[in-house]
């Protein structure tokens, strides 16, 4: 269960969004729209990655966390340079710029608190109501 948040469709749509962007669009057409899109993508995958810091579920929590430490470090010079530094030691090389106008992405947060942790990984156990049987998980074993 804990784990099933990371493999919801908006997640995984999130993560594919983050890596064409970063990787491919923003090199193609760098500009305004991609930098937002990389910050919609960001915060719509960083709440179940947050969440993993708990022991437990802590949904509520995790949104609001990213979206505390995504204003801080948008809106001052050492939350960005904090920021920076955190990703260099995860991903590598980064630089994080301080830039109010990344605040315009904060409502993707709302995709992020108004979805729910699937009860599992099916591709249909994630929508209420619809059928989820044992046959073929996309993410293993959940609860």
């Amino acid at each position: 269960m804990r784990y099933a948040w990371l493999c919801h469709p908006v997640t995984v749509a999130g993560v594919v969004v983050l890596l064409l962007n970063d990787h491919l669009l923003k090199q193609t057409w760098p500009g305004f729209v991609t930098g937002k899109l990389s910050d919609v993508a960001g915060l719509v995958v960083a709440p179940p990655l947050a969440a993993l810091l708990f022991r437990r579920r802590a949904d509520l929590a995790a949104t609001l966390l990213t979206g505390a430490l995504f204003t801080l470090a948008k809106t001052t010079q050492t939350g960005a340079e904090a920021a920076s530094h955190l990703f260099t030691l995860v991903a590598g090389p980064s630089h994080v710029l301080d830039d109010p106008t990344d605040l315009l992405a904060l409502p993707a947060l709302a995709l992020t608190a108004r979805r729910w942790p699937p009860r599992s990984c099916s591709p249909w156990g994630w929508w209420p109501g619809s059928p989820s049987s044992s046959g073929v998980r996309l993410c293993g074993r959940t609860s």
